[in-house]
């Protein structure tokens, strides 16, 4: 299923449309991303969090190359820093330096404190709104930030993997990946994030991306920000790749303090694209053609309950109550996320190297070994649930995608 993924979206990688589309978005550049780079990342994640010693000498010199290259294309973009990211996806599941992790939850605290001031509710969904004022944890200002995300992310990982393949012995086959880094919005936030759907030519609906928290302040501004939207996708339409025959879905960041739209990223018109506050099947005929009720025919929605407070269509699922499901969330994806410790990966990758190498365990020879893609997808999946998770709770990482 991930590799299929991963199909559908080649055409919506971002070294695909930022060309065409680059006076509509954050500036971008582009660094190589060279296979001996991806088969260290491989090897430090497996090391680190697989148990598999692969790491050596050689891939933490090509670290140190990635992160110096990383370093002096960052500069540029000054003190906002830049986003990075691969062709294909962000490393939103990665873990950031301890210096961010602190500010992190200072921040969080700080926003929290404030809300409640202002005489929001003391519940969870203040808590989701609090997150979305917090600077995110993508932005980087040096290659030391940059390289922390890369080398933990299992998005990273899948992808490299899927690039790449598990016999190094064999050149890649499929389409080459970069790394992308875009310049930081600072004024971009996570509530003012916005989806929307294209179907041949026609923008049909609309949606907040963070589909998680209850944002009340949007309601009044609903209406504006939907115009505005719709003005500035009548803009990128013409200039969108052709192959993509009019169909598409496209993200947007409304900027409140300048009044205007800014493009965000490209997917396909497909269920393996987020639906948001809208359901691939259910909603398949808005998506396709529209509201007809609306007068300009496009629906736009934003929560207005609670997440989790209608309950699941199945009657033998246990319906959770609205706080305890968003309180699991909040608690487990971001606080006790970001509170807890872990080194830079430069003191990882010292202490294998001067580590003595583990000894070698006998195999049954009848037993048939997992290739490596395998055994990293699959160890992969066990220890980063939770961080799959935090890819659709905190939106703040969509930020650039």
């Amino acid at each position: 299923m991930e590799k299929q993924n991963r199909e559908e979206n080649l055409a919506f990688d971002i070294d695909k449309w930022y060309e065409p589309l680059k006076q509509f978005t954050f500036p971008t550049v582009f660094l190589p991303f060279t296979p001996s780079m991806g088969r260290a990342i491989t090897r430090y994640y497996q090391t680190r969090f697989l148990g598999r010693r692969t790491f050596r000498s050689a891939d933490a010199e090509e670290l140190a190359k990635l992160e110096s290259q990383l370093d002096e294309a960052i500069r540029p973009f000054g003190e906002n820093g830049a986003f990075v990211r691969l062709s294909g996806r962000s490393p939103k599941d990665g873990e950031p330096t301890p210096a961010i992790r602190k500010s992190l939850m200072q921040s969080y605290n700080a926003a929290v404190q404030r809300l409640l001031s202002e005489g929001y509710p003391d519940d969870s969904n203040t808590r989701l709104v609090a997150i979305s004022q917090c600077p995110s944890w993508l932005r980087v200002t040096s290659g030391q930030e940059a390289l922390s995300l890369l080398v933990s992310s299992e998005r990273v990982l899948v992808d490299v993997f899927d690039w790449l393949g598990p016999d190094e012995s064999t050149p890649p086959t499929a389409a080459p990946t970069q790394v992308a880094l875009r310049a930081w919005e600072p004024g971009l936030r996570m509530d003012y994030e916005f989806r929307a759907w294209v179907s041949e030519g026609k923008l049909t609906a609309i949606s907040s991306y963070d589909h998680y928290a209850l944002y009340r302040h949007l309601g009044p501004q609903v209406a504006h920000i939907k115009e505005l939207i719709l003005a500035y996708w009548r803009q990128c339409h013409p200039h969108m790749p052709p192959e993509y025959h009019g169909t598409y879905v496209v993200d947007f960041g409304y900027l409140p303090q300048q009044d205007r739209v800014v493009l965000i990223e490209l997917s396909p018109f497909l269920p393996c694209t987020g639906a948001a506050l809208f359901h691939w099947k259910r909603d398949w005929d808005l998506l396709t053609r529209g509201d007809p009720t609306a007068p300009d025919g496009v629906v736009f929605r934003t929560r207005e309950v609670y997440y989790g407070a209608i309950p699941p269509s199945s009657p033998e699922s246990r319906v959770i109550p609205p706080e305890e499901l968003l309180h699991t969330l909040v608690q487990s994806n971001w606080v006790e996320r970001f509170e807890s410790r872990a080194p830079l990966w430069s003191l990882y990758m010292k202490r294998w190297l001067q580590a003595p190498a583990a000894p070698a365990t006998k195999r049954d020879p009848k037993k048939k070994r997992p290739t490596g893609a395998v055994t990293a997808w699959a160890g992969a999946a066990v220890l980063g649930l939770g961080a799959l998770l935090v890819a659709w709770l905190v939106k703040g990482g969509h930020h650039h995608a």
